[in-house]
């Protein structure tokens, strides 16, 4: 559960994750939802932990009151146990190593340039 300040936009919802993988599993899935509504479905494949990001719509934002519920679901969570690697019995999935909720990122417009001759027919500035 996060708290949000009021009247918040569109966010994004990074998340830096390590897979926990066994013999005959080589990743995790990891379902991000979000006031209750799923919004995407993460793969993370064996090896170092990495980032995605998940947008959240501004009206499933406003769903919520101040608050964000976010539910990660683990559909490949393994048993140590199970694979006689100890006895203990519960399951592990992902190694959550970072957070992050903010604004989207606004990609800068790319710079017009103007041709040549039209930079020599106004001047300088």
């Amino acid at each position: 559960r996060l708290a949000i300040p009021p009247r918040t936009g569109a966010l994004e919802l990074t998340l830096t994750l390590k897979p926990v993988v066994k013999d005959d599993t080589t990743s995790q899935r990891v379902a991000v939802s979000v006031n209750d509504v799923l919004l995407d479905t993460l793969v993370y494949s064996e090896g170092p932990a990495r980032a995605m990001t998940v947008a959240i719509p501004a009206e499933i934002v406003h769903l919520g009151t101040g608050f964000l519920e976010v539910k990660l679901d683990l559909p490949d969570a393994i048993s140590f146990e199970a694979g006689g690697r100890g006895s203990n019995t519960q399951k592990r999935a992902i190694l959550l190593t970072a957070l992050r909720l903010a604004p989207p990122v606004k990609e800068e417009e790319p710079a017009v340039i103007l041709p040549p001759a039209y930079q020599e027919s106004v001047g300088p500035y």
